[in-house]
């Protein structure tokens, strides 16, 4: 769905704009302040910005991650928990803390949050973000710290959010897993 489309959308459903502000942490940062902490190696710096200028790329990215989040918690949290107390390495980082991941690739995706934290036992802590599906560990080396979202500029950009992850269609293997966990609690 279109920003655009999103907009036309909200103004002809009167979407009450006060409940999704009343629940998000509205601070923002812009692109290069972020792209200038990035210090991962072969980091695309254009490329990164030229994203986070595309609010329809930055939107459907962040519903994508709502969906992440959500089969994370029913399928797999139990299995990478680990409270952020007993890690050592990571006192300044915590579940829910919005940060920029950078792959191997250079390629840095803004504005996801840790889910969970995983301690190998050799010591070494990995993460896992809300992104896309990827339920892989990311080392702490390759995340950076934001002190607000990256692409979105107003209040109004957190409604369209809303919106669009209202009316977005949601991934069947979400549905499924909703209908599995709808029908347990009815047995």
């Amino acid at each position: 769905m279109k920003f655009q489309d999103i907009e036309k959308l909200a103004n002809r459903i009167k979407f009450p704009k006060f409940l999704n502000r009343i629940l998000v942490n509205m601070q923002f940062q812009d692109a290069e302040s972020i792209a200038s902490q990035l210090s991962q190696p072969d980091f695309r710096k254009e490329n990164f910005i030229n994203y986070m200028f595309m609010k329809e790329y930055v939107i459907n990215d962040l519903v994508q991650a709502r969906h992440s989040k959500e089969i994370f918690f029913s399928r797999y949290h139990e299995f990478f928990w680990c409270e952020p107390n007993l890690v050592s390495p990571v006192k300044h980082l915590s579940t829910g803390d919005l940060v920029t991941y950078t792959n191997q690739h250079g390629e840095s995706y803004a504005n996801h949050r840790i889910l969970s934290f995983f301690q190998k036992p050799n010591g070494e802590v990995y993460l896992f973000l809300d992104i896309r599906d990827c339920f892989k560990p990311v080392s702490i080396t390759d995340i950076t710290l934001q002190k607000g979202y990256v692409g979105l500029t107003c209040a109004e950009d957190f409604d369209a959010l809303e919106i669009a992850y209202q009316y977005n269609a949601l991934p069947l293997y979400i549905q499924l897993d909703r209908e599995k966990r709808q029908s347990a609690m009815q047995a």
